[in-house]
């Protein structure tokens, strides 16, 4: 039984990758290579995957560390491994395959390593905001006639004002002034 266990993840794999050449046949992706310069494209493409992969390891660790459980950068580098092969196909049952990896291996329960991953996409999504609105500042387009930039503008202001007020809401002055009136309530929902 355990020699079965090893061989089901490789199984997985395989198939995984058996169904993608079957979607994306490699005659056709060989052909599309032949636009790309491979010479910088492959290490730029090898460098940049494992930059990020060891990005998204570190993060993921010193994350679910911060919320009181301790999860080691090497445990992380297979498990995180099996779920980037398993996201190309679908990213919430990636993330839902790491949550149960969590769950077997460290006991988090799947509710609390949702609201962690949660929680790091919406940091992963205000840097893609961030960095939009910075770049709205490079570039000119126009989608049916209406400025790109003013949409980004007006995103990135809704956004970083969302953030004020919940920030407001949660530590500063708003939420004193709220559970001065509903203390209980206020304290019930803080918790």
């Amino acid at each position: 039984m355990n020699k079965f266990k090893k061989i089901i993840p490789w199984m997985i794999a395989i198939g995984i990758f058996a169904y993608l050449f079957y979607i994306y046949p490699p005659r056709k992706i060989w052909s599309a290579l032949h636009y790309v310069n491979l010479a910088t494209f492959i290490p730029f493409a090898i460098v940049y995957f494992f930059f990020i992969y060891w990005i998204d390891i570190i993060t993921m660790s010193k994350t679910l560390g911060r919320f009181g459980f301790t999860v080691s950068v090497k445990e992380l580098i297979p498990a995180r491994g099996a779920t980037y092969l398993l996201m190309v196909l679908n990213y919430a049952a990636g993330q839902a395959g790491f949550a149960y990896y969590l769950k077997r291996t460290h006991k988090i329960p799947l509710w609390e390593a949702f609201s962690i991953f949660f929680f790091i996409a919406v940091i992963d999504l205000y840097w893609i905001i961030t960095l939009a609105g910075i770049g709205s500042f490079f570039q000119e387009y126009q989608i049916v006639g209406v400025p790109l930039k003013k949409f980004i503008w007006a995103i990135v202001l809704s956004a970083y004002f969302l953030f004020l007020l919940n920030f407001f809401f949660w530590r500063g002055p708003l939420y004193k002034k709220l559970e001065a009136g509903n203390g209980r309530f206020f304290q019930w929902i803080r918790k």
